[in-house]
C-alpha cells in the first residue's frame, strides 16, 4: 500500500509582516494543499501585532503564540515547532518571509527521490523575491564555505555550474531557510534550542551528516526568500533584546565550538543537554571535515570547501 506524502512545514516567525502571505502562498502554490500541515512559532508584540489567525484551512495550521520578549531566538523557535509534528511523511523548514514555485510540493518530493542516497536532504540558500510577490532569478544556487567568523564557519552561494543541474549535487551544508527531507531526519536530528544564531547552519550540517544523512543541492529554484532590503520591514531578535549577547550568543558560540571540536566548553550553560543535540555515530566529525574540505581546529578551508564541491569517496 502506497502512503500518501504529507508535509510538515516548520516556520519560525519573529514579528514578521510576511508570515500571513507566506502561509497563503504555501497553500495556493501547492499541488496538493490538503496534504500540508503548517506549524508556526509566532513571536509577536501583542500591543502592536495581532495573534496569528487564519480562516481558510485553519484546521491545517498549528500555532504556538509567544510574547516576543520571551523568545530565545530562531533555533529555539524551530525546536518548539517540532513538538507540533503529527506523523507527516516529509518536513520542510522555511523562514516566515518566503515564496514558492507552482506545485512546489510535488517538485520537492520528486527532487528528493532523485538523490542517490537512502537518507537524502535537500537544502540551499533560497533565491530572492521582492515585495509583494515578484520572484527573482530561477537559477539554482550552490552553498560554499566563505570565512570563519568568531572561529565559526559562515557560508555564501554561487550559481550552479551546468553539470550540477543534471541531478541533485552533493553538498556539505544545510541552511536555516530551506531544508526538505523525510520526517525521520527531523525526528532523529532535532533542532538544538541552545544555539542562538551564528553556528546554526554548520552544526546542523555536521549533525545531519554524522547521523548518516546526505545533503544535496536542488537542480532548480523552488523557494524564494525576502532578504534585508530597505523596504522589507524585517525585525531581528537581537534588535529587541539588548542582552542578546550575554544571555544567548556567548554560551551559544562556546557550544558551537565545542560541537565542532574547535575548543572544549567548560561552562555548564554551554553544555546543556549536549548529548541530546550532539553529533551522530554513523560517521565521524573528522570524516565530515574531510568530505567538506575544512579543518575546524586549524581554521582552514580547502579549495573544495570554498567552491562548494565536497569530496566524494
Amino acid at each position: 500500500m502506497t502512503v500518501k506524502p504529507t508535509i510538515f512545514v516548520n516556520i519560525a516567525a519573529y514579528r514578521d509582516a510576511e508570515l500571513y502571505p507566506t502561509v497563503k502562498d504555501l497553500f495556493e502554490q501547492a499541488k496538493y494543499p490538503d496534504n500540508l500541515h503548517i506549524a508556526i512559532c509566532w513571536q509577536h508584540n501583542a500591543l502592536r501585532e495581532e495573534p496569528f489567525m487564519i480562516e481558510d484551512r485553519k484546521h491545517q495550521v498549528s500555532v504556538i503564540q509567544v510574547d516576543y520578549k520571551k523568545s530565545k531566538g530562531a533555533c529555539w523557535a524551530r525546536h518548539m515547532i517540532q513538538k507540533l509534528y503529527n506523523g507527516e511523511t516529509h518536513f520542510l523548514q522555511i523562514d516566515a518571509h518566503s515564496r514558492l514555485i507552482r506545485h512546489w510540493d510535488e517538485a520537492m518530493i520528486n527532487e528528493l527521490a532523485r538523490c542517490p542516497s537512502a537518507k537524502p536532504i535537500l537544502s540551499t540558500y533560497p533565491n530572492q523575491y521582492t515585495l509583494p510577490n515578484e520572484l527573482g532569478a530561477m537559477t539554482a544556487y550552490k552553498v560554499f564555505f566563505k570565512e570563519f567568523h568568531n572561529r565559526i564557519p559562515t557560508f555564501a552561494s554561487r550559481a550552479c555550474e551546468p553539470h550540477e543541474l543534471l541531478a541533485p549535487s552533493p553538498s556539505a551544508v544545510t541552511t536555516g531557510g530551506f531544508v526538505f527531507a523525510k520526517a525521520e531526519a527531523m525526528l532523529e536530528v532535532p533542532y538544538d534550542p541552545y544555539i542562538y544564531f551564528i553556528g546554526e547552519e554548520i552544526t546542523m550540517s555536521a549533525r545531519y551528516w554524522t547521523h548518516g544523512y546526505d545533503i544535496f543541492t536542488p537542480t532548480q529554484a523552488m523557494l524564494f526568500h525576502l532578504y534585508g532590503t530597505p523596504d522589507s520591514g524585517k525585525v531581528h531578535h537581537w534588535s529587541d533584546h539588548a542582552d542578546w549577547h550575554d544571555s544567548y550568543e556567548q554560551s551559544s558560540r562556546a557550544r558551537v565550538q565545542h560541537l565542532l571540536g574547535i575548543e572544549a566548553a567548560t561552562e555548564a550553560r554551554a553544555l546543556q543537554e549536549i548529548d541530546q543535540y550532539g553529533l551522530g555515530q554513523v560517521r565521524t566529525l573528522t570524516q565530515y571535515e574531510a568530505f567538506a574540505g575544512v579543518n575546524f581546529r586549524e581554521q582552514v578551508f580547502e579549495d573544495s570547501a570554498t567552491q562548494g564541491t565536497p569530496k566524494i569517496g
